[in-house]
């Protein structure tokens, strides 16, 4: 099986080096980091030290969208901190450039240094019942908060595909405007975030459940985002641009329009999707601004 050896062995670095697990739920990123790092011609060490920055990179995200207590920030730093210092101690025997991982994890201290100050300017009342919340939570099941069942991911994965199609389409009518593919993939990313959020609200999943599936789906055409930059733009997502929340709302119209022609038969779901497509690229040009193109450009 492609990569089953690569896999194997960076699976045995990340429980041997950093005494921890590939969880089930992580698997589909795990598995794109293996292929993406297959095609680079990473050995297993760089793979296994690039999935440990991603795992840092979820937790530095789910702080940034869920806050937290003072315990909450320590326990992430504690996690960035303690893996940072096996990365340090094993990054000779990966074969990625030296300065690329330092500046890896460089870029994430900094990002969690930002928000750890940040949030030190919250009320203490307010931080004091966040981290309320989250011990309740904690105290009432012992199952990570960011792992969903391996039925829920298929039903996710299988819901949301026919959105991919769409978006494909509006892709094709963007394309003949004047926005640039980089900017086109990541408007078409912002709205799969609001249909992947429509979705989770309809079954009760939290968007710290979201994030992992979401960023695997952003390495598929038509988004071609990469596990690398999809923090990134998760923490854009994250600032609650009006633009971004436009979009994301959109996103959760098209959805809802989808699952309406789902029940209309395979030739009407056909035309209608193109004709979707069409409307949506529309209605994107009506919704974004040239400031929010700038913002866009910069956040990758």
């Amino acid at each position: 099986m492609f990569g089953f050896g690569i896999k194997s062995k960076a699976k045995r670095i990340i429980r041997e080096e950093f005494f921890y697990d590939v969880s089930y739920v992580y698997e589909p990123t795990f598995n794109a980091i293996c292929q993406q790092g297959k095609m680079l011609g990473q050995n297993e060490y760089s793979i296994a030290i690039y999935y440990m920055t991603v795992m840092m990179n979820v937790l530095v995200e789910n702080r940034k969208e869920w806050g937290g207590s003072e315990k909450d920030f320590q326990e992430t730093e504690d996690f960035i901190n303690k893996h940072s210092q096996t990365i340090n101690r094993i990054i000779h025997q990966a074969n990625s450039p030296e300065s690329e991982i330092r500046n890896t994890l460089e870029e994430v201290k900094k990002n969690f240094s930002e928000l750890k100050e940040s949030n030190k300017k919250v009320s203490s009342e307010v931080s004091e019942n966040l981290g309320n919340i989250k011990s309740s939570e904690e105290e009432e099941s012992d199952e990570n908060i960011f792992e969903m069942k391996d039925e829920d991911l298929e039903k996710l994965k299988s819901t949301i595909k026919p959105f991919h199609a769409s978006s494909i389409f509006s892709k094709l009518n963007l394309s003949s405007t004047d926005l640039t593919e980089d900017q086109i993939q990541k408007i078409l990313s912002i709205q799969l975030m609001g249909a992947m959020d429509y979705i989770g609200q309809s079954m009760d999943w939290s968007m710290e459940q979201l994030l992992v599936p979401f960023m695997t789906e952003l390495k598929e055409d038509p988004y071609n985002i990469s596990l690398e930059n999809s923090g990134k733009l998760i923490a854009f997502i994250n600032s609650q641009d009006s633009d971004v929340i436009s979009l994301q709302i959109s996103g959760a119209n098209t959805f809802s329009q989808i699952q309406e022609l789902l029940s209309k038969g395979k030739e009407a779901f056909s035309v209608g999707m193109m004709k979707l497509g069409r409307n949506n690229s529309e209605e994107i040009l009506k919704l974004i601004s040239n400031d929010f193109l700038i913002k866009l450009d910069n956040i990758i």
